[in-house]
C-alpha cells in the first residue's frame, strides 16, 4: 500500500466556497499510472462537507504498484447532489516531500484536474499524460471562455472584443466575486444611492445660484472639500490638473500649430517672456498643446429635462512652463477653426474662467472613456480572455499574467449593462455618448499607446528639464522598469533563447487569438499587436505592458476621480449653453451653462463609487495565490515586493515636500487588478 496524504485547502473569500457534496479526488503519478477515485469526506444534508476556510486532511491509499510522485490531482463532486466547491490549493505528501497543486477554481460539474506548481513550457513536457491534459485544458477553455460576436446593431461593435456574456449571471463562475468585494459594492451603492436621493429633494427647496452651492451636492457622501478647493480658479491649480490629474497622458509638445488653431503673437503676447514670438517659443520647445478637438466625430447625449443635445467644447489649449517652473494655461481655443473662440488669461476674468470650464468638461468625457475605459479596462478584457482561452493553467505566462487580469471581465460586465449603453444615467449625464467615444477612439488605437514610456518619449514630455513638476511621467516610468525586472526575472527563468519562444505553440496562439480575434477582429486591423512574439526580449516588453496597464496605469486615471469631479465646476461631465464669445462670460453665464442638481448628483455618485478601494484590496506586489512554486520565481516575487516598498518610501519623501502631494502612484495604492 502507498500513502499519499492530501490537505485540500477550501478558499475563504467567497461566501459559497465550501461544499455540501462529497469532494472525489485521484492521483497520478509520474509513471503515468492513476489510482481510483476516493472520497475526502462524506455529506451531510444539515452541514456543509467541506466548509470555506477549511483545510481538511486526507489519506489516500493505493493498492498495487507505485504510482511514484504525484504529477497530476483530480477533483470531482458527487454526482448525486448539485453544488460547487471553490479550492485555493491542494499539497500532498509523499515519502516525506511535498507537492503543491495550485487551483484557485471553482469544482463545478465536470471533474477538475490539475498539475503540480512548477510552470513549464508545453514544448519541453515530457509526460504524455500532461500533454494531453494540456491539449483537453484549452480545447475546454476556448469553449467557456468564448468572445462575444457582435453585430452592427450591438453596444460593441467597433470596440475591443470581450468576453461573451450579457450580464453578470452569464459570466462563467471563474469571475465570482469574492466576499469583500460583494460587500465594498453594496455599500458603494448604498452611499451614493443615498446622496443622490438626498439632492434631489433638496432640489425641490432649492436652486444653485453660486459656484459654491456646489459644494453642498457631495456632503452626505462623508466627504470633505477637495484639496484644492480655494484654488480651482486659478491658472497653477488648472496647469496642475492637466498635468498630473486623472488624463496625464494629453499633454504633447507642441512641434507646430495646427492648422485649425488660429492663436497668433497678438492673443498670447502679454503671457510670452518679451521680445518673444509664440513661433520662437514652439521652436525652442517651450510650448505644449492638449488637443481635444477629436471630439468633433463623437455624438453628444440629449439633457432629458430640456431635449436639447448636450453641449461639448471641441477644444485646444496651449500651456507654457513659466519662470517659477508651473505648468500654466496661454490660451485656449473652444473652437476649431475659429478665432473668436480664442480666450487668454489676459481675459476678462470671467471670460477666461468660463473658457477653462468649458476645457475641463471636455477633458472629463476624454479622460473616461477614451484614457480610462478604453486604454485600460476595454484593452485588459481582450488579454484576459485569451489569457483564459490559450493557457493551460501550469503555462508560466498564465501564472504570471492572471493575478492582473482576472477580475477584468466581471467589472466590464457591468460596465457595459449600467454605464456604457446609451440610457443609463451615467452615459446620459455626460456630454458625449460613451459608446460613440469608445468606437471612435478604437480606430486609430495602436498597441504601443500603451508602451508608457515610449509614449511619453513620443509626446516630448520626458525631459524633466523643460518640464518639471511632471509626477506621474517620474513615478510612471519608475513602476514600468520595477515590473519589468519582476518580468524579464520570470520569462527568463523558462525561456532561455529566443527559439524557445518561438517554438512555444500555445503561447503563438494566445498572441494570434489576442491580436486577431482580439482587436483585429471586425476589421483585420491588429492594431499593432504581435501576430507571434519571436524573441524573449519582445515577451518581456509584451507582458509588461500588459501588467502596467491592468495595474498602475489605471490606478493613475480612476482613483484620483472622487478628488477631481466631486466640485463640479472644477471638472463638469456636461455644459448645457453653447460656448460663449468674448464679453459673454458672467457668472450668470457660468450658471446657466454648469449642469443642475440631478445631472451633478449622477456625475459626483459615479466618480465616488469609481474611486473606492475594497476592504482587503490585493496591491501590486502582494501575491496571495501561489500560482508559482518554484523557490526562485518565488524569491523574483519577494525581490518585486522590496522594490516596490523602497519606491514607495521614496515617493513619500518627495510628496513630503508637494502642497500637493502626487499619490494615485503610490505602490501601495495601486491594485494588482482592475475590478472597479
Amino acid at each position: 500500500v502507498h500513502l499519499y496524504i492530501l490537505f485540500p485547502k477550501t478558499s475563504n473569500r467567497f461566501l459559497t466556497a465550501g461544499t455540501l457534496c462529497g469532494v472525489h479526488v485521484r492521483i497520478t503519478g509520474r509513471n503515468g499510472t492513476t489510482s481510483d477515485w476516493t472520497q475526502v469526506d462524506t455529506a451531510a444534508s444539515y452541514l456543509r462537507t467541506v466548509k470555506r476556510g477549511s483545510t481538511v486532511q486526507h489519506v489516500l491509499r493505493h493498492d498495487g504498484e507505485d504510482l511514484g510522485p504525484p504529477i497530476v490531482v483530480g477533483l470531482k463532486l458527487s454526482t448525486m447532489a448539485i453544488d460547487i466547491w471553490y479550492c485555493d490549493e491542494i499539497t500532498i505528501e509523499y515519502e516525506n516531500k511535498n507537492y503543491e497543486f495550485p487551483v484557485y477554481d471553482w469544482v463545478e460539474a465536470d471533474e477538475l484536474s490539475v498539475t503540480s506548481g512548477e510552470g513549464k513550457l508545453p514544448q519541453n513536457e515530457t509526460s504524455d499524460v500532461i500533454k494531453r491534459l494540456r491539449k483537453h485544458e484549452v480545447t475546454s477553455n476556448i469553449g467557456k471562455f468564448q468572445w462575444c460576436v457582435p453585430t452592427s446593431n450591438d453596444l460593441s461593435w467597433g470596440m475591443p472584443r470581450h468576453i461573451n456574456a450579457e450580464t453578470f449571471v452569464d459570466l462563467p463562475r471563474t469571475f465570482s466575486r469574492n466576499y469583500d468585494k460583494l460587500r465594498s459594492i453594496g455599500t458603494s451603492g448604498l452611499t451614493v444611492a443615498y446622496n443622490a436621493t438626498a439632492n434631489l429633494l433638496r432640489g425641490l427647496f432649492w436652486n444653485l445660484n453660486t459656484l459654491d452651492d456646489y459644494r453642498r451636492l457631495y456632503t452626505h457622501l462623508g466627504n470633505s472639500d477637495p484639496c484644492f478647493i480655494d484654488d480651482w480658479t486659478q491658472d497653477e491649480e488648472f496647469g496642475r490638473q492637466v498635468l498630473t490629474g486623472v488624463s496625464p497622458l494629453v499633454v504633447k509638445r507642441c512641434v507646430t500649430l495646427p492648422e485649425y488653431c488660429n492663436v497668433t503673437d497678438s492673443d498670447v503676447i502679454k503671457e510670452l517672456p518679451t521680445d518673444c514670438s509664440l513661433d520662437e517659443e514652439i521652436k525652442g520647445g517651450r510650448i505644449f498643446i492638449v488637443d481635444l478637438t477629436y471630439t468633433k466625430n463623437v455624438e453628444r447625449n440629449v439633457d432629458s429635462k430640456t431635449g436639447e443635445p448636450f453641449v461639448c467644447a471641441d477644444c485646444l489649449a496651449l500651456f507654457r512652463v513659466n519662470d517659477a517652473g508651473k505648468f500654466v494655461p496661454i490660451a485656449i481655443q473652444l473652437t476649431p477653426d475659429d478665432p473668436e473662440s480664442i480666450f487668454t488669461p489676459s481675459d476678462k476674468y470671467y471670460d477666461w474662467l468660463l473658457a477653462k470650464i468649458y476645457f475641463r468638461a471636455t477633458l472629463q468625457s476624454s479622460h473616461e472613456w477614451h484614457y480610462h475605459f478604453l486604454n485600460t479596462h476595454g484593452v485588459s478584457e481582450t488579454f484576459s480572455v485569451a489569457t483564459l482561452r490559450c493557457f493551460p493553467r501550469c503555462h508560466p505566462v498564465f501564472k504570471l499574467l492572471q493575478p492582473h487580469l482576472k477580475t477584468v471581465p466581471n467589472i466590464n460586465t457591468d460596465a457595459r449593462v449600467l454605464v456604457i449603453p446609451p440610457k443609463s444615467l451615467v452615459n446620459k449625464s455626460n456630454h458625449l455618448s460613451g459608446s460613440s467615444f469608445i468606437r471612435e477612439c478604437f480606430k486609430t488605437f495602436d498597441i504601443s499607446q500603451l508602451d508608457i514610456p515610449s509614449m511619453i518619449r513620443k509626446n516630448g514630455t520626458d525631459d524633466c528639464g523643460d518640464l518639471p513638476n511632471y509626477h506621474y511621467r517620474d513615478d510612471a516610468i519608475k513602476i514600468w522598469n520595477v515590473i519589468q525586472d519582476y518580468v524579464s526575472d520570470v520569462i527568463r527563468y523558462y525561456y532561455w533563447s529566443d527559439k524557445d519562444i518561438v517554438n512555444d505553440y500555445e503561447l503563438q496562439g494566445w498572441a494570434h487569438d489576442v491580436a486577431v480575434e482580439g482587436f483585429g477582429w471586425q476589421d483585420g486591423n491588429t492594431r499593432g499587436a504581435p501576430e507571434n512574439i519571436v524573441s524573449v526580449e519582445q515577451l518581456v516588453w509584451y507582458c509588461t505592458l500588459i501588467i502596467f496597464t491592468s495595474s498602475a496605469q489605471h490606478s493613475a486615471v480612476n482613483f484620483g476621480q472622487r478628488e477631481t469631479y466631486k466640485f463640479i465646476p472644477n471638472a463638469p461631465g456636461c455644459m448645457v449653453l453653447p460656448v460663449h464669445k468674448r464679453g459673454e462670460g458672467s457668472l450668470e453665464r457660468i450658471m446657466s451653462s454648469l449642469p443642475g442638481i440631478r445631472v451633478s448628483s449622477l456625475i459626483i455618485s459615479f466618480a465616488y463609487s469609481l474611486s473606492e478601494f475594497t476592504q482587503n484590496e490585493i496591491y501590486l506586489g502582494d501575491f496571495p495565490e501561489r500560482l508559482f512554486s518554484e523557490e526562485e520565481v518565488l524569491e523574483f516575487q519577494f525581490l518585486f515586493k522590496r522594490k516596490l516598498d523602497k519606491l514607495a518610501t521614496e515617493l513619500k519623501r518627495r510628496n513630503q515636500d508637494l502642497k500637493y502631494p502626487y499619490i494615485d502612484l503610490m505602490p501601495g495604492r495601486i491594485p494588482i487588478s482592475i475590478s472597479i
